[in-house]
């Protein structure tokens, strides 16, 4: 979906998949330059499958990720940066981009753990990156429509150095889906 995104000029982090048996700390740092790495299995959720690999901890969480087998997509892991979800709801005429949110995420056992929403912390935010948020979050939603994509999905993204990044769509009613039909 990634790739996809790019399409409409929605930037994303670079990322690349690999499998279990593949994934070493020198063939990561050859494909994306870092010391820190999100590690997602394919299929994951609230955190789930999320991991935070670093050169200090690969010891403790490379045997975990080769126990079994599975794909994992890779990026670069930010340490400064704000997590943001926006409900969005698409048909097949328009898109409707509800009130954003920051993500709380904590690191807990070497995985990143979705633990809530702040929408008041969301107002806190510049004007500027506020407009950017919602603006690519409708992209993403128009993207998603002109795909044939209808119903409700949540939209992550990460700001880093002013900038928005694309993460990923959760085609699904959210752990926020309820505070948003008090609106």
């Amino acid at each position: 979906i990634r790739e996809y995104m790019m399409e409409f000029g929605i930037k994303c982090f670079s990322s690349i998949i690999f499998e279990n048996i593949d994934l070493e700390i020198e063939k990561l740092k050859d494909n994306i330059y870092s010391n820190a790495w999100v590690v997602q299995e394919i299929n994951g959720s609230g955190g789930y499958g999320t991991w935070l690999l670093t050169e200090k901890n690969q010891k403790s969480v490379l045997p975990l990720l080769k126990s079994n087998f599975k794909r994992y997509i890779i990026s670069k892991y930010y340490e400064q940066n704000i997590p943001v979800n926006v409900t969005v709801m698409v048909s097949e005429k328009q898109t409707v981009v509800f009130p954003a949110s920051i993500q709380i995420i904590e690191i807990h056992n070497n995985q990143l753990m979705y633990r809530g929403n702040d929408f008041i912390a969301f107002r806190d935010l510049s004007d500027k990156l506020k407009e950017s948020v919602l603006r690519t979050a409708s992209n993403i939603s128009n993207a998603l429509r002109l795909k044939g994509y209808k119903g409700i999905a949540g939209i992550d993204l990460m700001i880093v150095d002013e900038d928005v990044y694309f993460c990923e769509v959760n085609p699904r009613f959210q752990a926020s889906s309820p505070i948003l039909s008090k609106y």
